[in-house]
């Protein structure tokens, strides 16, 4: 999985190098949270899962954010489409 310049974390989720590079190399990631993502399907926009899903599926999708409940996940997806759709301050290709 590929790692955004822009990748958002919440507070409290575990994040150093260790686990960006376990991330970004093994794709997997240890602990409870829910990951936003680029989809590496061409129709959909965006992917909200959980952690322990993570597979080699998700190798070439971008991560964008870690959150801790799904809630805030949804929240980020509506501040990018916004940012994106309607307010146009960045692109989709930024992310």
């Amino acid at each position: 999985m590929k790692i955004s310049k822009q990748v958002w974390i919440e507070d409290g989720i575990k994040w150093n190098k260790l686990r960006q590079r376990e991330l970004s190399h093994k794709n997997r990631y240890r602990g409870f949270g829910y990951i936003v993502c680029t989809s590496p399907q061409e129709h959909l926009l965006f992917e909200i899962m959980e952690t322990r899903f993570l597979n080699d599926y998700y190798q070439e999708a971008t991560l964008l954010a870690i959150c801790k409940s799904k809630k805030q996940a949804v929240m980020q997806v509506v501040q990018w489409v916004d940012a994106i759709y309607n307010v146009q301050t960045i692109s989709y290709t930024q992310l």
